[in-house]
């Protein structure tokens, strides 16, 4: 979900960049980088999963004149498959090619667009990858189905109904125009988001389970 211009207002600008801030430097800081150059394959899947992200996001649909537009997430795959700060660090290198080849959407809406649409389903998604991962039970399917499917169907109804409170909450005409007009629309990709995100992590967790760095083999093959 992506906003086009500047619709919040001005103090919700000053909360969106220090939070981006925090974010990408956390993420910079616990980035493992030596790790990353070490192995090409790493360095593939970090920028090819920027890079497959944008493309995801310019797939997205406008109703009428109104300047937000929705789209899939597809970042629960990329948690699975990089982690959590690398996924951090993809999604806003994602952010800077989709805001260059988008005219549509500005610069100014930069904070908003990475702090209300991509860092809350990295979160959700994590969170699931560790409840998954805790659990007793050592099952593949709980594994590619849980986080793959159901994660990301957790991580579209949180960030939906948090966006939509969000909107609801500033009080701006517009703002209140589009949440009640794309609300329906939100939800209706809920499924398709986690179709997309299971099928990806089933098909590379089968086939190229090298490639998923959150994937233990010895946990649920061993």
């Amino acid at each position: 979900m992506t906003f086009y211009t500047d619709l919040f207002p001005a103090f919700w600008h000053w909360l969106c960049w220090p939070l981006l801030i925090f974010c990408l430097s956390t993420a910079i800081w616990q980035f493992p980088l030596r790790k990353v150059l070490a192995v090409p394959l790493r360095q593939h899947l970090v920028l090819g999963s920027a890079v497959a992200m944008a493309l995801i996001w310019m797939l997205a649909a406008q109703l009428g004149d109104h300047p937000f537009g929705i789209h899939l997430f597809a970042v629960t795959v990329v948690v699975m498959l990089i982690g959590v700060s690398p996924t951090l660090i993809a999604s806003g290198l994602a952010l800077v090619l989709y805001t260059l080849v988008n005219r549509d959407v500005q610069w100014i809406a930069f904070a908003v667009n990475y702090s209300l649409g991509i860092l809350p389903p990295i979160l959700v998604s994590a969170a699931c990858l560790k409840i998954v991962s805790r659990l007793p039970q050592k099952n593949l399917f709980a594994y590619m189905l849980g986080v793959g499917f159901a994660g990301a169907i957790v991580a579209r109804l949180i960030t939906t109904f948090l966006l939509y409170g969000l909107m609801l909450l500033s009080g701006e005409a517009v703002l209140l125009k589009i949440a009640d007009t794309y609300l329906p629309w939100m939800l209706l990709i809920t499924f398709p988001e986690g179709f997309i995100n299971g099928t990806i992590a089933s098909g590379v967790t089968v086939y190229l389970p090298h490639w998923v760095r959150s994937f233990d083999e010895e946990r649920y093959l061993g």
